[in-house]
């Protein structure tokens, strides 16, 4: 049998983003896109609806009926990326109806955070309780704080949890094969009996009990176990966005008919630095070089050269008639390829 292990990734675009519409993407969340079906949210509002940001249109559009009780929407928690923030009471999911099921082979990608004192909550889960497969931090009564993979059949221990740091985990989930990786890393196998999954929960069992709490940032959902080759491209892919460091921008003032000087620190020594703003909003949009947080029109700053310490510093002038709009900056390396954090003052 030909093995695949080490053929070139394909499930990846040029860009180094997931491929939209790959055959078994069944299900792509990512907390920068898909937001109750319009415009980002602002800081703290309540998520109703989460978008499938794959062709399958697999969206996340049950929530419970208090506010209170559903993620919320944070901004820049996550590497300076958004992420959806659940306090132990929120949960967001599919019925069976919308999401479908997978009856056989998946492989799920998850970036959270676990928050300290969420030693016993799901992460995920399907939504009915005819088929199961879930990934949580414990149990109360059963080695609360590690890791744990629910194939409906049987329980595969992983791994202590970790607080705090975001983390990228996968999940191979096969019959009678079963991987967990952490960031890329092989954490614990199993070769239990699996069920199929039936609709997703995020945030909770399928009950709606047993919360998280933590972030969750991105989700993707294969209906197939991913080469080798394919599984750790796209572990790339978030392991780049939300583990690494990127250039940040440093906190800055806007005065309308003023100078206004820019710095990014962080940048590759003597790279060239390119910058885009925006007086629209915080996208996303999609870009050659990744999803930029600015919304279109999209106005071009002159580049600059980042000095042997990888500063940037750039100046640039605030037409008068901005006053009382906000303004959102962002700044691409080319030396790292690497999109900065995102800077936002208000224009005075």
């Amino acid at each position: 049998m030909l093995s695949t292990a080490l053929l070139p990734a394909q499930v990846v675009l040029g860009n180094g983003e997931p491929d939209p519409a790959w055959p078994t993407l069944h299900g792509w969340y990512d907390a920068a896109f898909g937001i109750n079906g319009g415009a980002p949210p602002a800081a703290g509002d309540p998520v109703g609806l989460w978008a499938d940001r794959s062709v399958a249109g697999h969206d996340l559009d049950q929530v419970l009926t208090a506010a209170s009780e559903r993620p919320t929407w944070r901004a820049g928690d996550a590497n300076g990326l958004p992420a959806l923030a659940f306090d132990g009471d929120d949960a967001i999911w599919a019925l069976e109806t919308t999401f479908g099921q997978i009856p056989e082979d998946r492989t799920v990608f998850v970036v959270l955070r676990v928050e300290p004192g969420g030693d016993h909550g799901y992460v995920l889960d399907s939504s009915s309780s005819f088929g199961r497969n879930a990934f949580l931090t414990g149990q109360a009564g059963f080695h609360p704080g590690r890791w744990q993979i629910q194939t409906g059949m049987d329980t595969i221990l992983s791994t202590d949890v970790g607080y705090e740091s975001w983390q990228v985990h996968t999940l191979e989930l096969g019959n009678g094969f079963q991987q967990h990786f952490r960031d890329g890393v092989l954490q614990a196998t199993g070769a239990a009996g699996l069920q199929a999954l039936r609709g997703l929960t995020l945030g909770a069992r399928y009950s709606l009990e047993d919360f998280f709490r933590g972030g969750i940032a991105e989700v993707l959902v294969y209906a197939q176990l991913l080469p080798q080759a394919d599984r750790e491209a796209v572990e790339g892919y978030l392991r780049r966005k939300y583990l690494e460091p990127r250039p940040r921008f440093e906190p800055f003032k806007a005065g309308a008919g003023e100078p206004l000087l820019l710095q990014v620190s962080g940048c590759t020594p003597y790279a060239a630095v390119f910058f885009g703003a925006s007086t629209t909003g915080p996208g996303p949009w999609p870009s050659p070089w990744g999803t930029l947080m600015l919304t279109p029109p999209i106005h071009p700053i002159p580049p600059c050269g980042a000095d042997g310490a990888g500063l940037a510093v750039q100046t640039a002038w605030i037409p008068e008639d901005l006053q009382g709009r906000t303004l959102w900056i962002q700044a691409y390396d080319q030396g790292s390829g690497r999109l900065s954090t995102l800077g936002e003052a208000p224009i005075l």
